[in-house]
C-alpha cells in the first residue's frame, strides 16, 4: 500500500511541475496542493467519487389540493418565496407557476449527514465541471454543507483561495439555487434586520454579516444552519472581506 502511494504522490507531483516549482498547467486540471496534505490523502481520488458528494439541497413539497394545475398530493420542487411567506414559486417537470403556502406542505432534506470536502477534493470538482468567470474569482455556495468556497484563477484552473462558514435560507425561505452574478453591493443594510457589507448576487439575494443591533453588535451569531430570509450570511469579518474583494460580474454557484 504504501509503495502505491508513493507512486501516486509522484505521478502528480510529476504531472502538475511542482517538483520544478511552475504552476499547474490549465491543461491537467489538477489542483495545487502540498506534500504534507498530499500525505493525508486517500491512495486514490476520482472526480466522479468527489461528484457523488455534492448533492444539491432542493426543497420539496407535496401538495394538499388540486390547483394552478396541479394535483393533490403530487410533489414540486419549490423554487422561491415570491410573497413574503403567502405565495411561492414552485416546478414540476411540466409545469412552473405560483401556489399559495396553505396549499402545501414543506419535505424534510434528505442530505442533513453531509461530509465535509477538503481542498483538493473541491479543486478537482470544479476544475472538472466546466465553471467560468469573467474576473479570477468563483464563488461555490454550499447549501448542503452551510460552506462558501472561493477560488482564484480562471477555467479548469480554479484554486480554493478562502472558506467561510455561512447561513442561507431556511426552509420556508430557502436560497435561490443556480448560477449568478456579483452585482452591486453596499456597506450597510437596512430591511427588517440590520446588517453590513452586503453584495447582490440574484434579486434581492445578498450576501452579507449575521444581523447586528443598532450598536454594531451580533444580534444572532447562527452560522453553519440555515437561519436567513433567503441571503448568505456570513461572519462581520469574512463579510468585510467579501465586500472589499470580490468584484463585480464575478460567478455565483448556489447548489
Amino acid at each position: 500500500m504504501k509503495s502505491h502511494k508513493f507512486l501516486l504522490m509522484l505521478s502528480i507531483l510529476l504531472s502538475s511541475n511542482i517538483i520544478y516549482g511552475h504552476s499547474i498547467t490549465p491543461q491537467s486540471h489538477l489542483p495545487y496542493i502540498s506534500l504534507p496534505h498530499l500525505c493525508s490523502l486517500p491512495v486514490h481520488v476520482e472526480f466522479e467519487d468527489v461528484a457523488k458528494k455534492v448533492v444539491p439541497t432542493i426543497t420539496y413539497a407535496k401538495l394538499l389540493e388540486d390547483i394552478n394545475g396541479y394535483r393533490k398530493n403530487e410533489v414540486v420542487e419549490v423554487l422561491a418565496d415570491v410573497g413574503k411567506g403567502t405565495h411561492y414559486q414552485v416546478q414540476s417537470p411540466t409545469l412552473c407557476t405560483w401556489i399559495p403556502r396553505y396549499s402545501f406542505e414543506f419535505l424534510p432534506y434528505n442530505n442533513v449527514d453531509v461530509e465535509p470536502l477538503n481542498s483538493y477534493e473541491l479543486e478537482l470538482f470544479v476544475n472538472n465541471s466546466d465553471f467560468s468567470s469573467e474576473t479570477f474569482y468563483f464563488i461555490w455556495v454550499d447549501l448542503a454543507r452551510q460552506m462558501v468556497y472561493i477560488f482564484f484563477g480562471d477555467e479548469g484552473n480554479w484554486s480554493l483561495h478562502k472558506q467561510f462558514i455561512c447561513s442561507t435560507g431556511k426552509q420556508e425561505t430557502s436560497t435561490v439555487r443556480g448560477i449568478f452574478y456579483i452585482k452591486e453591493r453596499g456597506e450597510e443594510l437596512r430591511t427588517t434586520e440590520y446588517a453590513k457589507y452586503w453584495v447582490k448576487f440574484q434579486n434581492n439575494y445578498l450576501f452579507h454579516s449575521t444581523p447586528l443591533d443598532e450598536n454594531g453588535n451580533v444580534a444572532d451569531p447562527t452560522l453553519g444552519k440555515p437561519a436567513s430570509a433567503g441571503c448568505v450570511r456570513l461572519h462581520l469579518n469574512d463579510a468585510l472581506w467579501f465586500y472589499e474583494n470580490i468584484p463585480k460580474y464575478s460567478t455565483v454557484w448556489v447548489n
